[in-house]
């Protein structure tokens, strides 16, 4: 399988970019100006509006910049709107669908009701035509919207015959080149640009009714973020899935609503392969399917020496540095390998979790639904990530796990890893092994199962048809040690018959410092007991797979953050400290009373004593009590725990990761820094913790996310964020004091707990509500502007809130209603609000026993009190001057 060749060259990097301007802008075809085109939509720049566009009509036409037939190249940027697509099909014809070749120098978006394809419709044979897109800024696909379906990229087959096969699909963006000496070819990393998103309710597709799939590949010189559906399926008995490969030179991202599956019936899916410098699944990825066809067809070459040879469903995921799968709601992550079903036993699962740095595997609890199009006779495994046997089968193996951090730690939560036979079919159960090598002190080294439950479970039943037996599973720690407790479970059963002494075994080694073998701490449940305990073995290193002789792939390197985030210089800020670290006594410019003890500015010369570059490694460096000072701007994601800053920004080194993660048990003091990308601006996962004045802006999730109670947190600032919410607080007694927050792609405030006071906030111009109360007994408390939101300006769902003094301003309320209380939320008290030009109701008020004392409803477009019966209308209700009016609702005015 293809992966990228990581030759990184920093010092070509200007090289390239110049040299790609002149030859993208240097020359000029005849009759060709460079310029932005739009297919489809309203007002398109090229054929009629709303309509599709053939490839044979874009060939060598005026808006062609490329004179070779069959390559069609768009100089500048290259829009797909509604309606529009660019088609190469065929229909009901023994031919081939024909190719599409196309060269963007710009961005490609593929907007809501846009697409390409280049599908074989008919029931006469022929195959899909392939499709390689080339893109020299961003690829971006649009999720649906209003009545238009997502946008998508199509190869399908529906037709029936030998060569009825899906196309390939091969999409190349930004700063990235390719080896195409091995196919699926090796991406080769130059100038870190060009990212590829696909929202959620996109779709790229290769699949065949009733052959193989069409491979699809995808690379990108900076990020690859997947929220859609990438499928290369081989539907029907004879169908056999495609291979896929999702390079990103930097982040790689599979979204919540991410789904990446290779699947077919006999002959069995092929290779998922995924690469990044960072790596994290949030969603599906799988090689799944019946998959008993003998000997091949296997998963693509180049064939992974030391996998077993019947190989036929194979997922392999490799980060440069951190590799993070997690289950944990709203999070969806898991990886199958599973095979079976039906049929037979020839073929066998595995799946390689390989990151230089640390490797975290999180199954959550509640979250475990089946994986969408799931074989006949599959059971969906509660595991995160499962290489099993399925269906039954008598004498089957199951699958192989291996899960290896070179230069870091791997910590295991719930449901982790499985890789099962049939317990009661004379099933053997399959191997797993994880290792770890990152350096001391711990856990820098440690393999940490924690509670996690890991099975490679056979079978014990009464007769003895080889291979029944037990399976392997085995953990190494380079330096640092094995870990586990109570509730947790390595479980190796089978084989434990007298009749069939072929038992498990678990095999655990690490690297003890205060006595022999203490290496080996692991104190949850071991089957079969007890463990084989092999001496400590210090400094070993962790070696990864080697590759076929002769292939062109690399693994990805450990430094490919710096590569992806070059450092660039910061201006001095005006506030400039002048400590020594001998003599230290620099006052915070936020805090005067506090004398710095530690600085962080990326201006400086870093001393590992008084001045650093970055965040982490100072407050490592801090006592408890210690300041930390910080100026300037740079990019880290940083965990902390006992110290006080002042005014500087972060953004996010790792996108796929919080920039601020607080998770001390001690109160920390938080002045003045601002967050900047990132999946969560700032986390509070303990407390209680004060954040003051602090600002979070352009997080994928949320801009502050409050977990813990009992926190005190303001703001000055919070935009831009995704759409889960500008803040969303789940804890409970935590006081919120704005600020400004908005605009955001989701609701502006989330109230979840319970017993929190929001006040003081000017909320305007969320893409959702601009308050959320969902939990019971909060405050919403005084907050001048609730303004121009998309939903309601403040939505209660929950019981026993409190709603006093709040406003939205005459001529901007809100897109719906100006206080909302849905039916369900009960005996919640509004008082003193003011609802003003709201486009429905000022106050529409359900649910039963609320009351409502001296509101306000003037010009809103619906009604200025829509009162529904079981509630109650106080005294000094206002309505345009009138004392009280009642909508449709109903109800009774005191």
């Amino acid at each position: 399988m293809a992966v990228l060749k990581r030759q990184w060259r920093a010092s070509l990097v200007v090289i390239a970019l110049l040299a790609g301007v002149f030859l993208l802008w240097g020359r000029k075809v005849e009759g060709h100006t460079p310029g932005d085109e739009t297919i489809g939509g309203a007002a398109p720049t090229i054929g009629a509006p709303f309509s599709p566009v053939t490839f044979a009509s874009l060939d060598n036409g005026i808006h062609d910049a490329d004179p070779t037939v069959g390559v069609v190249k768009i100089d500048g940027n290259l829009t797909i709107a509604s309606g529009g697509s660019i088609t190469c099909d065929e229909n009901n014809t023994p031919a081939d669908a024909c190719p599409i070749t196309l060269v963007v120098t710009g961005n490609l978006e593929i907007q809501a009701g846009g697409s390409i394809h280049a599908e074989n419709l008919g029931a006469n044979g022929g195959a899909a035509g392939a499709i390689k897109i080339t893109v020299g800024g961003n690829f971006t696909m649009r999720g649906p919207s209003g009545v238009d379906a997502g946008a998508f990229i199509s190869s399908k087959n529906f037709s029936g015959g030998a060569d009825a096969v899906g196309g390939k699909i091969t999409i190349i963006v930004g700063g990235v080149t390719l080896d195409t000496s091995v196919d699926p070819a090796v991406g080769i990393c130059g100038a870190p640009t060009g990212d590829i998103l696909m929202e959620t309710g996109t779709t790229i597709v290769s699949d065949s009714a009733q052959n193989r799939a069409g491979d699809i590949a995808l690379y990108a010189g900076h990020n690859i973020t997947i929220h859609g559906l990438v499928s290369a399926e081989g539907s029907t008995g004879g169908g056999h899935g495609g291979a896929i490969t999702i390079d990103a030179c930097c982040d790689l991202l599979i979204g919540d609503t991410g789904v990446v599956t290779s699947q077919g019936r006999d002959p069995g899916p092929d290779r998922v392969h995924l690469e990044g410098c960072v790596v994290t699944i949030y969603g599906l990825v799988q090689s799944t399917g019946p998959a008993h066809q003998s000997a091949a067809p296997l998963c693509t070459p180049p064939i992974r020496p030391g996998k077993p040879a019947e190989s036929t469903a194979c997922v392999e995921i490799w980060a440069g540095t951190t590799l993070t799968i997690d289950s944990v709601l709203p999070h969806h992550g898991e990886i199958n390998a599973d095979v079976g079903f039906s049929g037979g036993t020839s073929g066998r699962g595995w799946v390689d979790l390989l990151a230089n740095g640390d490797i975290l595997l999180n199954d959550g609890t509640g979250n475990d639904g089946p994986s969408p199009n799931l074989p006949t006779g599959a059971v969906d495994s509660p595991y995160l990530v499962h290489a099993n046997m399925n269906g039954g089968l008598t004498n089957s193996t199951g699958g192989i796990i291996l899960v290896q951090s070179k230069l870091g730690k791997d910590d295991t939560f719930g449901k982790a890893l499985q890789a099962n036979a049939d317990s009661a079919s004379g099933g053997r159960g399959g191997l797993i092994t994880v290792e770890a090598g990152g350096l001391s002190p711990a856990p820098g080294g440690d393999v940490n199962f924690h509670d996690a439950s890991i099975q490679a479970i056979g079978s014990n039943d009464a007769n003895c048809p080889s291979p029944k037996g037990g399976g392997q599973i085995s953990a190494r720690s380079s330096n640092g040690q094995v870990l586990g407790v109570p509730n947790g479970e390595l479980n190796a059963d089978g084989g434990i018959g007298s009749s069939c002494p072929n038992p498990g075994a678990v095999t655990l080694q690490g690297c003890g410092t205060l006595a022999p073998n203490d290496g080996v701490n692991y104190t949850g449940t071991v089957t079969p007991a007890p463990p084989i305990i092999l001496p400590d073995a210090c400094g070993v290193p962790v070696v990864f797979p080697a590759f076929a002789q002769g292939s062109p792939e690399v693994y990805p390197p450990a430094n490919c953050l710096q590569l992806c985030s070059p450092v660039t210089n910061t201006p001095t800020p005006t506030i400039t400290p002048t400590p020594t670290p001998t003599a230290p006594l620099v006052r915070c410019p936020e805090d005067p009373n506090a004398i710095l003890t530690r600085v962080v500015d990326p201006s400086k010369v870093p001393d590992g004593v008084f001045f650093f570059n970055k965040l982490q490694p100072a407050y490592d460096a801090a006592g408890n009590g210690e300041v930390i000072g910080l100026f300037g701007k740079w990019s880290e994601n940083v965990t902390l725990g006992g110290a006080k800053c002042t005014s500087a920004q972060i953004s996010a080194a790792n996108g796929a990761l919080p920039v601020w993660n607080v998770t001390s048990t001690g109160k920390l003091t938080i002045q003045g820094p601002d967050s900047l990308n990132g999946t969560i601006g700032w986390r509070v996962e303990n407390g209680p913790h004060d954040l003051k004045a602090v600002r979070a802006n352009n997080a994928s999730q949320y801009g502050i996310l409050v977990i813990s109670s009992g926190n005190s947190v303001s703001w000055n600032a919070v935009a831009g964020n995704g759409a889960g919410a500008g803040i969303r607080v789940e804890g409970d007694t935590n006081l919120l004091k704005g600020g400004t927050v908005g605009p955001n792609k989701g609701d502006g405030v989330q109230l979840i707990g319970k017993s929190n006071t929001l006040s003081g906030a000017t909320i305007q111009s969320n893409t959702g509500n601009g308050v959320l109360v969902a939990g019971n007994t909060n405050k919403v408390l005084s907050n001048p502007r609730i303004n121009l939101n998309g939903g309601n300006g403040v939505l209660v769902t929950g019981d026993s809130n409190t709603l006093s003094s709040n406003t939205s301003e005459s001529g901007k309320g809100n897109t719906l209603n100006g206080i909302r209380v849905d039916a369900g939320g009960d005996t919640n008290q509004l008082s003193d609000n003011k609802m003003y030009t709201n486009k429905v109701d000022g106050f529409s008020v359900f649910g039963t026993g609320n009351k409502l004392k001296s509101n306000q409803g003037i010009n809103n477009t619906g009604f200025e009190f829509n009162i529904g019966p079981g509630n109650t209308d106080q005294t000094g209700n206002k309505a345009n001057g009138v004392n009280c009016f009642f909508g449709v609702g109903g109800g009774t005015c005191n």
